[in-house]
């Protein structure tokens, strides 16, 4: 995790000053994309899904899921709760079921890969596998809902919540004093440094209410 992390902010940052050069901005949507839907199918798969921003794998990935997300969408669902409306918005039922025959092809594909290593890393599906109690379609349909639900609303958040830092200076400095004074600059911030005892009670304030904030943010968005 820590490896792809780092490969992505190196690559923000290259490509961040070669844009600097010609007085032009960047699009960090799209990588910050490809790094949560890549880490949530490393979650899933392990090391088999650490995939570049190019490969056609990802890419048919983001598809899936982005067709996941329109069936599901309340424009789409809106007949399931009044019938009535099916008789003048017809479902195209031809469209659900090439859905599900595409998301069951792919998952397959990466659980046939992953039964094929001859060794296999802790991993959410190596874990659901020792339970014995899935069979493979249960899985497939179980890991495509966890990448589904996973990738979309991590990639959201910390799209907002850049996008807040961009905006207010102030919490951004914040940060990144705080950051330097605990962690130090010589290298990036770890999972462990979570555990780090702030020590004013205002920070844990400020810092929840930011998360809170973004996340309400991206719920009122997305819900509208």
């Amino acid at each position: 995790m820590n490896e792809r992390r780092t490969a992505l902010l190196s690559y923000i940052y290259k490509l961040s000053e070669e844009k600097k050069e010609k007085d032009k901005g960047i699009d960090i949507s799209y990588f910050i994309e490809h790094y949560t839907m890549t880490s949530i199918l490393t979650i899933a798969f392990g090391d088999i899904c650490s995939f570049e921003p190019e490969d056609p794998t990802l890419h048919k990935a983001f598809n899936l899921t982005e067709r996941a997300s329109k069936a599901l969408s309340p424009g789409d669902q809106v007949r399931e709760f009044f019938p009535i409306l099916q008789m003048l918005w017809p479902a195209e039922k031809t469209r659900y079921f090439q859905l599900r025959d595409d998301i069951v092809q792919f998952y397959e594909t990466l659980l046939n890969q992953f039964r094929a290593q001859k060794s296999t890393q802790d991993c959410f599906v190596k874990e659901i596998m020792k339970e014995n109690e899935l069979n493979d379609l249960q899985i497939i349909y179980f890991v495509a809902l966890f990448v589904g639900a996973g990738s979309d609303t991590t990639a959201s958040t910390i799209e907002w919540a850049i996008s807040y830092l961009a905006n207010h200076p102030e919490v951004q400095d914040l940060a990144y004093n705080e950051i330097k004074e605990e962690v130090g600059l010589d290298r990036l911030p770890q999972s462990y440094d979570g555990t780090i005892k702030l020590k004013e009670t205002k920070k844990d304030v400020l810092i929840m209410s930011f998360i809170n904030r973004v996340q309400f943010t991206f719920c009122s968005v997305y819900n509208t």
